[in-house]
């Protein structure tokens, strides 16, 4: 198996994962978005595009300023809301979802 496959693996048992953790919540509920990415204002904004306009960012930069922080905490209406927006954000080439 190659390291694009293992890559893609791992991504989708940690979907599932998360997925699976969200559906013992009771919704709606707070849900804490956190992201990181690339210091880049095209990566950044993009980002911001898929949070819900009624999204309050915070902003946190590396030490060294190369990456930028999006934390986010804001209720949402259910597992699937939440996971729409983390799979859209993670979508940007170069963001993590934590």
């Amino acid at each position: 198996m190659d390291q694009k496959t293992q890559n893609a693996e791992s991504i989708e048992a940690r979907v599932r994962g998360l997925h699976e953790q969200l559906k013992k919540v009771k919704w709606p509920s707070q849900y804490m978005f956190k992201f990181i990415m690339p210091n880049d204002r095209n990566t950044i904004d993009s980002v911001l595009e898929v949070l819900p306009s009624v999204a309050t960012p915070r902003f946190t930069s590396s030490k060294n300023g190369k990456y930028t922080c999006i934390t986010c905490v804001m209720t949402m209406p259910s597992a699937e809301a939440v996971m729409d927006v983390t799979m859209k954000a993670c979508a940007v080439k170069g963001v993590m979802s934590l």
